[in-house]
């Protein structure tokens, strides 16, 4: 949301951006917000199911927002929705923005019911509700009439970082510091390292590859998250901690410089709005095999530019089809030549120039 904050100042508008200080993602903030007059005001939201934690905060969030006055309040994220509005509906134009609603995907009832409860308690306190996929905009607009869905490919992203041209020539260097030779197939993944990422899945899929492959590698950028498991057991915790063909690079600024000698794109994840990765992923000119699930799905097309597998298939079976694709040149480069096709629509312009018109019109 950075740089929608960014150029809403720019234009004059005085912007607040209330957040958590602690991040989640270990990375240098890209802006120097000071300098654009934007406040940031700091609060401990809860990542936890303590109701009275949740209330508690959103009490300190509304008393905040009371005393700014505010002409719109715009919310990200269900757990940002909840605890700004748990302690009652604001008096201003409050607007929120799913990233993936939680409990379509929730296999456990009493979580499931749980984050049901939650997130519609939060639409129905929201003036306006912008979703990523259309998974969620048609369940929600079964139940309300304020629902509507990004037509911009999720928040896109910058088609001009996310060029596999710029680095034709930067391969070696970063190939040699991480010991892949040229000949090596490489098979990526971004995202956090836990279960409803995927992460496992990855891990026990390449268990599979390797038997196949004597050459392959698998680069996994991201970092754990100290509140989800991974999902892996401790013998497969040290399978991938004692496998030099893993290459755990953590998180990083520079996803795109591992993109640029990715061979194939593995995001396995059935809990998404619309994942940013696929995005960048594509943006490189990279197919991409993940699950036929919301998010996912809207982004990725089925034999076109890359892999929907069922909702039930199994580390074997993506084994079973990444082999496939990589003894196949031929289909790899048709999906390479349809992604590039549609790579303008990835661009994160789309977005910004959407949000921006959005709150100049109201």
């Amino acid at each position: 949301m950075a740089e929608i904050a960014i150029e809403l100042s720019r234009k004059n508008y005085k912007i607040h951006i209330f957040t958590g200080k602690e991040k989640v993602i270990k990375v240098e903030d890209k802006y120097n917000y000071d300098e654009y007059g934007i406040c940031f005001h700091f609060f401990k939201f809860p990542r936890s199911f303590n109701l009275f934690n949740h209330f508690k905060v959103s009490t300190e969030i509304q008393r905040s927002i009371k005393v700014i006055n505010p002409d719109i309040v715009s919310i990200h994220f269900t757990t940002g929705i909840f605890t700004t509005i748990l302690n009652g509906k604001l008096p201003y134009r409050t607007i929120g923005t799913f990233h993936g609603l939680g409990y379509p995907t929730i296999e456990n009832f009493i979580k499931k019911q749980i984050f049901k409860v939650v997130e519609i308690f939060s639409t129905s306190r929201l003036d306006q509700v912008w979703v990523l996929n259309k998974s969620d905009q048609n369940l929600l607009n079964t139940m309300f009439d304020n629902v509507f869905l990004l037509p911009t490919n999720g928040l896109g992203c910058d088609l001009t970082k996310f060029n596999p041209e710029n680095y034709r020539s930067s391969k070696g260097s970063l190939r040699e510091q991480y010991n892949i030779k040229e000949s090596d197939i490489v098979i990526s993944f971004t995202g956090r390292y836990v279960n409803f990422k995927g992460y496992d899945i990855v891990i026990k899929t390449f268990r599979y590859l390797e038997n196949n492959f004597k050459n392959i590698k698998l680069v996994t950028m991201g970092g754990p998250d100290s509140i989800h498991p991974t999902g892996l057991n401790r013998e497969e915790e040290e399978y991938l901690t004692n496998n030099p063909n893993i290459i755990d690079v953590g998180f990083t600024d520079n996803v795109q410089e591992f993109l640029a000698f990715t061979n194939i794109f593995f995001f396995p994840s059935k809990k998404e709005g619309v994942p940013v990765c696929i995005v960048e992923a594509l943006a490189m000119v990279i197919p991409v095999i993940t699950f036929d699930a919301r998010g996912c799905n809207d982004l990725v097309q089925d034999n076109v530019t890359g892999i929907l597998m069922p909702l039930d298939a199994q580390p074997q079976d993506f084994a079973e089809k990444i082999s496939e694709l990589l003894k196949d040149e031929t289909i790899l480069s048709e999906f390479r030549r349809n992604i590039v096709a549609i790579r303008d629509q990835l661009s994160r312009k789309h977005f910004l120039e959407h949000q921006l018109n959005y709150f100049e019109s109201l």
